[in-house]
């Protein structure tokens, strides 16, 4: 019957550590959604030319610069918008997707996610994308399109197909 009694409360104690788990993780997700949303803003100061290849897209959804909430739902909506056409800068310009294919037409969504500012380069015309910020670009013309970072050559490359 002891050995009975244990075990229950085993049972209660692994799954009271689990929901406290569970807690921590959620609170460590919301914590960081506050730190990260305020950073995340899109200025008409982030429209730049087009380079020949590519056009800025206009009608990009901006994150706003009101409440944390209001913040959290554009990104997330912008985000969701450009899901799979997208490249992500590291602090160190350090890409996430290295390497994608698109078609021809296709907006695509370059964000700075690091806290300094970067010089990107895109078929030969240079955007400055401040830290937490992005810009999109049309991909007008079939062929390989490779992106730079600061100093760093090749760190991302799009292959555009007709």
């Amino acid at each position: 019957m002891e050995q009975n009694n244990n075990n229950q409360g085993n049972r209660y104690f692994n799954k009271s550590n689990q929901n406290l788990i569970i807690a921590g993780i959620a609170i460590i997700v919301v914590v960081a959604i506050a730190i990260i949303v305020p950073h995340l803003k899109h200025s008409a100061s982030d429209t730049t030319p087009a380079p020949a290849a590519v056009a800025t897209d206009t009608t990009t959804a901006q994150s706003s610069e009101g409440a944390a909430a209001a913040s959290m739902a554009s990104w997330n909506a912008l985000f969701q918008k450009y899901t799979g056409r997208l490249v992500v800068f590291g602090a160190d310009c350090d890409t996430t997707p290295h390497t994608q294919n698109q078609k021809k037409g296709t907006t695509i969504l370059l964000m700075n996610n690091g806290d300094v500012p970067h010089t990107i380069t895109v078929s030969g015309t240079s955007y400055t994308v401040g830290a937490y910020h992005y810009k999109t670009f049309m991909l007008n013309t079939p062929g390989n399109i490779l992106i730079n970072c600061d100093a760093h050559n090749s760190v991302a490359a799009i292959t555009v197909q007709g």
